[in-house]
């Protein structure tokens, strides 16, 4: 993004989110993990696979191939697919699910440690000042004052 604006997406939220969607994420990146059945060819970019090596397990929500040690969760399939930080592959996950409400615009932030505090701080005054309907997730207008007396 131009200007200093920088997109962020706080890690709880796309975990939650992301959880028991794996698979969409997956289809969405054009991963044909299931044809494979058991293995398919590993879709990172850096591991040219000659033989099919790559498989993704439903039951652990994990993935398994040759070049990895260990199983890559659906962040780091994301991340290796599509060479990203950890970061931008949150806000990638969010973008695949459809999710546009999770990303946080923020401008002259330096972090994105900063830019939560931000939002939880706005969050506090607002909830503070009625604004904020934490139960439904949304601004709404406060309607519990009293009318004016003339």
């Amino acid at each position: 993004m131009s200007g200093g604006a920088q997109r962020y997406v706080p890690t709880n939220a796309i975990k939650s989110a992301v959880a028991g969607h794996e698979i969409h994420v997956l289809d969405a990146l054009g991963i044909s993990w299931r044809i494979g059945r058991p293995h398919i060819h590993c879709p990172y970019p850096t591991h040219t696979d000659e033989h099919a090596s790559w498989r993704w397990d439903e039951r652990r929500v994990r993935a398994f191939c040759s070049c990895i040690t260990g199983a890559h969760d659906i962040f780091n399939v994301v991340a290796a697919v599509e060479r990203l930080d950890f970061s931008a592959t949150k806000v990638r996950v969010a973008e695949l699910l459809g999710r546009p409400d999770l990303i946080i615009h923020t401008m002259g932030v330096h972090s994105p440690q900063e830019a939560h505090a931000r939002v939880h701080a706005r969050r506090t005054v607002l909830k503070g000042s009625g604004v904020l309907d934490r139960k439904q997730g949304q601004s709404v207008q406060a309607c519990t004052r009293e009318p004016a007396v003339p």
